[in-house]
């Protein structure tokens, strides 16, 4: 058990950013093919979606994984630590509504995504920021 508790925080912090990595790229791509005369969505963009969602799906079960591992240990949480999962499920939420929009066009499609890539980081920028989380690596 001790080795599990010692395994999950620092992958559950790796994963961190790689979401943020992730987010901020596809985030920049959607306004760039946003903006540009074409706006093809491609497999790339699809990819950058579809990437997106699967790690902030492993970020929340090893993030559940965590609370569970917590709670059989009898590790008194505080209430940051209660919060910071009740922002980061929203967050999860909505990076999956890319799904919502597959049938629109192109255009549409990069605008919804680009919506989406902020509204979730910015969900994660909070959640972050409620754990004394965000910072840049030294």
């Amino acid at each position: 058990m001790d080795q599990i508790l010692g395994f999950l925080p620092g992958v559950h912090a790796l994963i961190r950013w790689f979401i943020l990595s992730l987010g901020v790229v596809g985030m920049a791509r959607s306004f760039v093919s946003m903006l540009s005369v074409s706006a093809k969505f491609t497999r790339l963009d699809i990819g950058l979606c579809r990437a997106y969602s699967v790690l902030l799906d492993m970020q929340g079960l090893f993030g559940v994984l965590l609370l569970l591992a917590a709670l059989t240990t009898q590790q008194p949480l505080t209430t940051q630590q209660w919060l910071h999962p009740l922002i980061m499920l929203p967050a999860i939420v909505v990076g999956h509504l890319y799904q919502r929009f597959q049938s629109k066009p192109d255009r549409t499609r990069h605008q919804a995504q680009l919506g989406i890539f902020v509204g979730s980081l910015v969900l994660v920028a909070i959640g972050l920021a409620i754990i004394n989380e965000l910072y840049l690596p030294a």
